[in-house]
């Protein structure tokens, strides 16, 4: 280009460079304006789109424990709906809170009308079941309704929505490419007039760009991250629907944390008996294997695990090195940051779910709702395992009963079967020792007839010789006798009416059961455990239960002995009558029925006295 200016020139040049100048500031401000009204637009589009995918993935973990929890009702439909019927809550609520999200999406829209139309028809079938005397009548249809919708409905109204978020996300990339292609064509074009112009919109372009790209990546991230634990909350709410140990769910839980998140460290704990402590129920890598050898527990209040665990609400620790109410463990020593979420069921703490994190910042809120969620996910498979387990426990209590009840009723031998019936009580119970006693009504004492001890125990085989007055205060034993009822005590010595054994030292829960056939009291079972709190109400209808058969079996028994005694001494009776009857004269008859009934009295001396004045006169002796 030449050198060659009119005076003009520089002005004209001045003009032309200012007008370039200013229609590429406009152009770049146009650009800038509309890429950060897009990415605006986007964020708007993704934020509603996460909300979306999030509730329906909620919809799909309470859609699969309502599943679940049919199954449930359906085996054991004593075990009541309540299950069904919180479910069904959470499903309603899910469900409203999507519908303002989806409401652009006609198809998704149609797909949740047809979930809660599915749902009225699932509705009216469980009335009808619950209604009937066979409720498994109704378990195919049931089961076909929750089926067919989780794979027609569910399922495809989620894909779709995850489609329509990652389609949306290809547009925005794209436009934002674009974006920048245009930003260095102006760029390229502002450089043919002037070079300083152009260096410093290459520089904004470069500047604008390396800020999209970091809104693009962090978006990314948050979309990322937001699946990933999408994916962990499902995946753990599948494993736990079919894990009914509770051991497994907790080293399961912890693994799937620590695996998804890339967590340092994660664990959980438990109260225990007294809600005193919380031990480590599992954790991971060779930290959480020594911890739980070494039966690791903290005190309630104390640390990031006990305060939680105390308040109910979840404590975030960002950097662990500002904070003074952390306390370090020696097997973790690169945690900086920790966050410990209470595993609990409305009011009632179960425990804490605890994660760390070797990085100072390294936990942050938005952490926490993840982790809330398979903290909440993890007290409902608790309370499922623990509904499971009780299940169990009762109908081996009721086949106890069942086994106690029949060889009571087979033995003919009292001690025998009471012997008999301790033993097996103690042992199919597994108490800490059982004994009987029978009511004497001359003394108006309770006896002790046998003793269950456990196996191994010195004293076992072993009966005793106690005899408790009824009228004795300081006693459960002849309290429950007088009361013909159960008396449940679950922690002996802090109760006054207590009567210690120095046999049994770590009794410290009681419970005595009267043995009471009709209105006749026979005596009093008496079970007890090392174990705070033991016994409960249910325990208490199980043990009565087998205390009114065993007192029917009791009194059925005696009742035999009696009738055996009153045939034998009637049989006894006849004979001796046969006897004196065959004789010829009074003298043999008189003499056979001292002999006779000498015999039956055990060879005790017999005299037969006439009295003189009831002899017959010689005119009516024959």
């Amino acid at each position: 280009m030449e050198a060659k200016y009119s005076p003009r020139s520089p002005a004209r040049l001045q003009i032309i460079l200012g007008a370039a100048v200013a229609v590429f500031f406009i152009a770049i401000l146009s650009v800038i304006f509309i890429s950060f009204r897009g990415s605006a637009s986007a964020r708007e589009t993704f934020l509603v789109d996460s909300e979306a995918l999030a509730t329906l993935s909620n919809i799909q973990r309470h859609w699969l424990s309502l599943h679940v929890e049919t199954r449930a009702w359906l085996d054991n439909p004593g075990a009541g709906t309540e299950q069904i019927e919180n479910q069904r809550a959470f499903l309603n609520s899910q469900l409203r809170i999507i519908k303002p999200y989806i409401a652009g999406n006609l198809s998704v829209s149609r797909r949740l009308l047809s979930i809660e139309a599915r749902l009225e028809q699932y509705d009216a079938l469980l009335a009808e079941a619950q209604a009937s005397d066979n409720p498994q009548a109704y378990k195919d249809s049931l089961i076909e309704i929750l089926q067919g919708v989780e794979t027609e409905h569910i399922k495809r109204a989620y894909d779709q929505v995850e489609r329509n978020f990652f389609v949306t996300l290809s547009q925005t990339l794209a436009a934002q490419q674009n974006i920048q292609s245009l930003l260095i064509v102006l760029a390229a074009l502002f450089a043919l007039f002037v070079i300083a112009a152009g260096i410093w919109a290459a520089r904004v372009a470069r500047a604008t760009a390396e800020l999209q790209r970091n809104q693009v990546l962090t978006l990314e991230q948050s979309v990322a991250d937001r699946t990933r634990a999408l994916i962990t909350s499902s995946e753990v709410s599948r494993r736990l629907s079919t894990i009914f140990d509770r051991n497994t769910l907790v080293q399961e839980v912890v693994n799937q944390v620590n695996k998804a998140f890339g967590y340092y460290h994660s664990q959980i704990y438990f109260f225990d008996e007294a809600r005193e402590n919380l031990v480590m129920a599992g954790g991971t890598g060779e930290a959480g294997a020594m911890m739980l050898a070494q039966f690791h527990k903290l005190a309630k209040g104390r640390g990031l695990v006990g305060n939680a665990a105390e308040t109910n609400q979840t404590v975030l620790v960002a950097d662990t090195m500002q904070n003074p109410e952390w306390l370090p463990n020696p097997l973790l020593p690169d945690t900086r940051s920790e966050a410990a979420i209470p595993i609990s069921v409305g009011e009632q703490v179960l425990g804490v779910l605890d994660v760390q994190q070797n990085s100072p910042n390294g936990l942050q809120k938005e952490d926490l709702d993840s982790l809330e969620s398979i903290a909440n996910q993890v007290a409902v498979g608790l309370q499922n395992i623990r509904s499971i387990e009780t299940v169990d426990k009762r109908a081996r209590q009721l086949s106890a009963v069942a086994e106690i009840s029949s060889l009571a009723a087979q033995e003919r031998d009292e001690a025998k079967m009471l012997q008999s019936m301790v033993y097996l009580t103690q042992r199919r119970f597994d108490w800490y020792h059982a004994h009987v006693f029978t009511f004497n009504p001359n003394s108006e004492k309770m006896e002790i007839q046998a003793c269950g001890w456990q196996a191994g125990d010195e004293h076992e085989g072993t009966h005793g010789t106690t005899a408790i007055p009824l009228l004795q205060e300081q006693s459960l034993v002849a309290r429950a006798g007088r009361e013909r009822q159960a008396v449940i005590v679950n922690d002996v010595l802090n109760e006054p009416g207590w009567l210690p054994n120095p046999l049994l030292p770590e009794t410290r829960a009681e419970m005595a059961v009267p043995l009471v056939a009709g209105d006749e009291l026979l005596g009093v079972l008496d079970v007890q455990s090392a174990r705070l709190g033991a016994f409960t109400q249910e325990d208490a209808d199980i043990q009565t239960t087998l205390a009114s058969q065993l007192a029917v079996a009791l009194q059925n028994l005696r009742a035999l002995q009696q009738s055996r005694r009153q045939a034998e001494r009637q049989t006894a009776i006849n004979l001796i009558a046969q006897k004196i009857q065959s004789a010829a004269k009074v003298g043999d008859a008189l003499q056979i029925a001292a002999r006779e009934m000498g015999h039956a009295l055990g060879g005790k001396s017999v005299a037969v006295v006439l009295d003189a004045a009831s002899k017959p006169s010689g005119d009516d002796h024959e």
